[in-house]
């Protein structure tokens, strides 16, 4: 009867400690994926803004920054324009 109880604990304490390290593993997991991602964005929005400042628009303070797509629209059409 002891035998089994300490069997039990044992079994228990083994398997809560699994969970913890896959818990842990997880989370590790997860942040290495929002950390890619993250990293990814920033790639993306570089590039954006290297696009922008090649494409003829007006650059002045009081206009705003064009949006992701309204950029990639514009140099669309500049491309477009200077191909035609």
């Amino acid at each position: 009867m002891i035998a089994k109880q300490i069997s039990g604990e044992l079994n228990a304490t083994l398997r809560s400690g699994s969970v913890k390290r896959n818990r842990q593993g997880k989370t590790h997991v997860r942040l290495s994926i929002n950390a890619r991602e993250r990293r990814r964005m920033h790639d993306l929005n570089d590039a954006l803004d290297e696009l922008r400042s090649v494409i003829p628009y007006a650059h002045s303070p009081s206009v705003r920054k064009l949006s992701k797509i309204a950029t990639l629209l514009l140099a669309k059409n500049y491309i477009l324009m200077q191909v035609s």
